[in-house]
């Protein structure tokens, strides 16, 4: 039976996001949480954000650069010191590129490059003789810029030292292949040029140093070039993805990247299907024990989180389109009739069989939570699951906001308090997490194993 536990209505959709949640104003119910958390358990060492793989290069250099700069310019050696000299350094190479392309970088270029917009931006702004040092590249700089996408990455490789933003022996000598393979015969003059739009005591600098304009040094670092650079390739690919990290027990990686060039060597390229088709026979080389049964969570977590996201849409449009208020009992007979209930109750009941659901309800802030529902889910009762996944919704919304959830019940109804849930319009009819797989597909093209054409 639903409870009709009264809940005291509050104005909380104005609430500030925090900027350091682990999940989008628009997860819900947490899935794209756990989702990462699955994503994690295959791929360690990369993030649905490190998906392009000269930037781990460029972080590197840039890094280097900074120490140089310190140096260069009598600056006092801290963290915040380094961090805002690389920040003039990103911005330095994203307007580069930005002018090369005459402000409008094609896809090659452009896909999984941080802050693209605000470099075109200016660049269009600002086409004459002379640059600005300090512009608006991206909102949320540290978090979603370079160095905030790509740090944890580089210290799990061990290239950059822990705790630091300080480049190991390793990242500088990934660092040094910046410009060119095998080094540059003008690496000074163009270090000179981005060491001048590092100086602290300058807004703007030319746009033409030496022999170099900016235009023709975007040619030369554009996130794509690394597909030209034979080098370069081999040193990533060696570091990134030949050996086990030593930092994670059970690193499946090496494996992992196996079983996608060989997806795709049988053109199996989404996340959804490459999952499915090492699962079955199809595959030359079945995944070891291990890695089938992360597998095998990652796909009955995605077909129940897929259902569970279209039902709180349905829910969601639903109650919104009665006047925000709806009776419980029509509420429940509609979104969740017997033949619905009985699809949920099976995709849960494959979830919690799985040799790994236990990882999921041992995760921090919402997976016990989450596996309550599933486990209300599994009995096929309507009821205890509509109030289950209501439970669940507004244990996740109280952690991250400290508000009650946007659907909820009141005096017998079903009520919804929110506008700005907008991704329900979205209309999602299935499988939308890709584990890092579509990640890590865009980095082996950038390494030259997979012809994306």
């Amino acid at each position: 039976m639903v409870s009709n536990t009264a809940i005291v209505p509050e104005v909380f959709w104005t609430t500030p996001l925090d900027f350091k949640s682990d999940y989008g104003a628009e997860d819900p119910l947490a899935l794209d949480y756990i989702s990462q958390q699955i994503g994690n358990w295959l791929l360690p060492g990369i993030t649905t954000r490190t998906s392009r793989a000269f930037y781990y290069p460029m972080v590197l250099y840039g890094l280097c650069l900074a120490e140089k700069a310190i140096t260069e310019y009598e600056l006092v050696r801290r963290d915040g010191t380094v961090q805002q000299l690389f920040e003039r350094w990103e911005r330095f190479w994203a307007i580069a590129i930005a002018r090369h392309y005459r402000g409008s970088i094609p896809p090659e270029h452009s896909a999984g490059m941080r802050g693209v917009r605000g470099a075109q931006r200016e660049a269009v702004a600002n086409s004459g003789q002379s640059l600005p040092t300090d512009y608006k590249l991206i909102t949320r700089q540290l978090e979603l810029a370079a160095l905030g996408a790509y740090l944890s990455s580089l210290r799990h490789y061990e290239l950059v030292q822990d705790g630091t933003l300080t480049p190991t022996k390793l990242g500088r000598d990934i660092a040094a292949e910046f410009w060119a393979d095998g080094g540059h015969r003008f690496d000074r003059t163009l270090e000179g040029y981005a060491l001048m739009a590092l100086d602290p005591k300058r807004k703007k600098y030319p746009s033409k140093h030496a022999v170099f304009t900016i235009e023709k040094l975007g040619t030369m670092c554009r996130l794509g070039q690394v597909r030209r650079r034979e080098v370069l390739q081999m040193k990533l690919w060696d570091t990134l993805f030949t050996m086990p990290s030593r930092r994670v027990r059970q690193d499946p990686t090496p494996e992992v990247v196996t079983m996608v060039l060989s997806a795709n060597k049988a053109e199996v390229v989404k996340p959804k299907d490459i999952i499915y088709w090492s699962l079955s026979a199809k595959g030359k080389k079945a995944p070891s024990g291990d890695l089938r049964d992360l597998l095998d969570l990652a796909r009955t977590f995605e077909e129940f989180a897929s259902w569970t996201r279209i039902t709180f849409d349905r829910l969601f449009k639903s109650v919104s389109a009665r006047g925000c208020t709806a009776p419980i009992q029509s509420t429940v007979r509609d979104l969740l009739p017997k033949k619905e209930c009985k699809n949920a109750a099976r995709l849960a009941s494959d979830l919690l069989g799985t040799q790994l659901a236990t990882k999921i309800a041992g995760l921090p802030f919402h997976g016990g939570r989450f596996m309550e529902f599933v486990e209300h889910a599994s009995s096929a009762n309507a009821s205890a699951m509509f109030e289950s996944m209501l439970s669940f919704h507004r244990s996740v919304q109280v952690f991250r906001r400290r508000s009650d959830g946007w659907v909820r019940i009141l005096d017998g109804d079903t009520i919804s308090c929110s506008g700005g849930y907008s991704a329900v319009y979205a209309d999602r009819t299935g499988w939308t997490h890709g584990f890092k797989l579509d990640a890590l597909r865009m980095l082996l093209a950038d390494l030259g194993r997979i012809d994306e054409g």
